[in-house]
């Protein structure tokens, strides 16, 4: 993408150069303000560290605080997630959804090792999500955002959070929520984790197409079908967007959701 930018960029300097065409001169500005945000936005660049580091909070110790990409020790590999830092709360990144360029409709072997690039969508694994609660990473930041023209974001968060072991299912836990809406993940309180091809009894995982803490069936529901635009009419009974219920609606699928943990 750089090399690209770059020669777009030759190619309307030679413009200029030799036609004397000023009106180019803001696409040039266009271009070089996009290319500049793109390689300044340090959330997105991978940062390489020596040492082994179980989640971002570890990882403060030797990045001051710098958010980014960086890869921590699970099981003797090295996975990357992604780090921000707000005050003195280090959060790591389990899931992510950007731009629906992966498919959420996984099998729950997929849900537990995790799928996806922490540069885009992805899921970072139900085995290392409980490894990091396992580490103190108890705390729960949601951040949702709408689509245009009225687009908003919204924060929120769960002073308490943890999923089980797979021999329980990885049975989710939440509470003492804080939130400008009202709190719909607690309606998944307590219950096991369902994909498609190990469905709870009412079929929700497979009507509604992704893996989630599904009870009959969700309040909120982040793993859903990427919908773009907002409103949607689902193809069957289920609603199956990515939706928080209170905030706009079971029929209002968001443009992005982050979900990370904090110790």
């Amino acid at each position: 993408m750089r090399n690209l930018y770059l020669d777009l960029i030759c190619v309307l300097i030679f413009g200029i150069a030799t036609t004397g065409e000023t009106a180019i001169v803001p696409t040039l500005k266009a271009i070089y303000h996009d290319l500049t945000k793109h390689f300044h936005d340090s959330s997105f660049l991978h940062h390489k560290v020596h040492g082994k580091y179980r989640d971002c909070s570890e990882l403060r110790s030797v990045n001051n605080g710098m958010p980014g990409l960086y890869n921590i020790s699970f099981n003797g590999t090295f996975v990357p997630v992604r780090c921000y830092y707000n005050g003195t709360n280090a959060y790591t990144i389990i899931q992510q959804r950007l731009s629906g360029n992966v498919d959420f409709n996984r099998k729950l072997a997929e849900y537990a090792a995790g799928f996806g690039s922490a540069t885009g969508d992805f899921w970072l694994g139900l085995n290392i999500i409980r490894r990091l609660v396992e580490l103190g990473n108890t705390k729960l930041q949601i951040v949702m955002t709408s689509w245009p023209p009225s687009q908003q974001t919204i924060v929120a968060n769960y002073g308490y959070f943890s999923i089980g072991t797979q021999a329980q299912g990885w049975a989710l836990s939440v509470g003492n929520y804080n939130g400008p809406v009202a709190d719909d993940l607690s309606y998944s309180n307590g219950k096991v984790f369902y994909t498609s091809d190990v469905p709870d009894p009412n079929l929700c995982a497979v009507h509604q197409r992704g893996g989630w803490w599904y009870n009959y069936c969700s309040y909120a529901f982040l793993n859903g079908y990427y919908y773009r635009n907002g409103k949607y009419v689902p193809p069957g009974q289920f609603y199956d967007g990515i939706y928080w219920k209170d905030w706009l609606g079971y029929d209002y699928s968001l443009m992005q959701v982050t979900m990370a943990v904090s110790p």
